[in-house]
């Protein structure tokens, strides 16, 4: 199984919540694919009214419950990413819930033989893609906090517990509200509309990025 990169959009709980953000994406460039696994065949139109309606019942999975009465995920294309899959997490004691946008990590990360015969690895181009999109989104969007991550990156906080002070997970970049005393070395800022600020961590971008290089040199 890939391992994947994440885009978390956090969203409070309203009523055309689902399609109003899915119309974000679409605007911002996404384009529809189709629904996927059981969902495959499933209309755009079916897959906007079963997810509201599993939200208006503020619905959560259970653990043996089958997955066929979960949320529907959706594929889009999106320039030339090998995937990009949706998916809603909900939690009933949150007045929020999230869209996770997911990309396989192996389509960020370019790999180029050295003249020593040794591999070099680099971030690839296409986070600029991912970065334009999360902003779009949140011009378009009544969107709380959008934040970034890798496969093994911690679960990012929610919009209110970074308010109160929690470190957004900007691993390499988030879109937040408010910026309170946040500040660490690396971080660079940018101004956006609709009161956010765009925050990118470049010493963690890097770091990152070496902690992949061992993951592969390891599957090697």
């Amino acid at each position: 199984m890939s391992a994947y990169f994440s885009l978390t959009f956090e969203v409070n709980k309203t009523s055309n919540v689902i399609k109003n953000f899915y119309n974000a994406l679409i605007n911002s460039g996404l384009i529809f694919k189709s629904g996927y696994f059981e969902s495959k065949d499933d209309t755009y139109e079916d897959i906007v009214e079963w997810n509201q309606k599993k939200l208006d019942d503020d619905f959560v999975l259970g653990y043996k419950e089958h997955c066929s009465n979960d949320y529907k995920q959706l594929l889009f294309n999106y320039y030339d990413f090998s995937e990009v899959r949706l998916f809603i997490m909900n939690h009933r004691e949150k007045s929020s819930f999230t869209f996770e946008l997911i990309v396989p990590e192996e389509d960020l990360i370019e790999y180029e033989k050295e003249n020593t015969g040794n591999t070099e690895y680099k971030i690839a181009e296409r986070m600029e893609y991912l970065k334009y999109l999360a902003k779009q989104v949140w011009m378009k969007d009544d969107v709380l906090a959008i934040q970034s991550g890798w496969e093994n990156s911690d679960v990012p906080p929610y919009a209110e517990e970074i308010e109160e002070g929690a470190r957004p997970q900007l691993e390499p970049f988030c879109i937040i509200n408010s910026l309170s005393n946040l500040k660490e070395p690396g971080w660079m800022f940018e101004s956006t509309e609709k009161n956010g600020v765009f925050i990118e961590n470049t010493e963690h971008w890097y770091n990152k990025l070496d902690e992949l290089v061992i993951c592969e040199d390891k599957d090697l």
